[in-house]
């Protein structure tokens, strides 16, 4: 006989709590509202790391290795965090650095063992931000500022944006 147990959840979006009758200790399907998985009450919440390794970390086709994606907020970058991003493309890959079309920098042939001491080296510049490439990662064409053609502050929209 399968033991059924309210469990309650809340939304990230709008803070709604949603009582959930579950048979049993599998959970078949995510808990939905507001188009986002609702998260379980009293479940221990993800640290910055884990949040950083779920959105900017992907597992390579080659066993035991992962590309990092490092955020950048409108594709800008200072030269300091450049050479940053150089000396830890040395330090923990091949040396090589890849551009996403999303205006991020990209480090592969990462050692998943080695991915903690990466973010911690990232976090120390401020360039350990989660969210790359999803919906959150805003980009903006620099519009009036340097573009002839450019009709709005497309950068300052951009900005608006984010904060919100």
């Amino acid at each position: 006989m399968a033991i059924e147990k309210v469990v309650q959840y809340e939304c990230k979006v709008c803070g709604r709590r949603l009582d959930v009758t579950r048979t049993g200790d599998v959970y078949e399907e995510p808990i939905l509202c507001c188009g986002v998985e609702a998260a379980s009450v009293g479940a221990p919440a993800e640290t910055p790391f884990e949040m950083w390794r779920r959105t900017n970390v992907v597992r390579q086709k080659q066993e035991g290795y992962v590309a990092a994606v490092t955020k950048l907020f409108m594709g800008d970058l200072t030269a300091e965090q450049m050479l940053h991003i150089a000396d830890l493309a040395d330090r923990y890959s091949n040396g090589n650095i890849r551009t996403t079309i999303n205006q991020n920098m990209v480090i592969r042939w990462v050692p998943e063992s080695r991915i903690a001491d990466l973010y911690e080296d990232l976090a120390s510049q401020g360039l350990a931000d989660p969210g790359a490439e999803l919906v959150e990662d805003i980009i903006a064409c620099p519009g009036t500022d340097t573009c002839g053609l450019g009709i709005t502050s497309s950068k300052g929209l951009a900005r608006a944006l984010a904060e919100v």
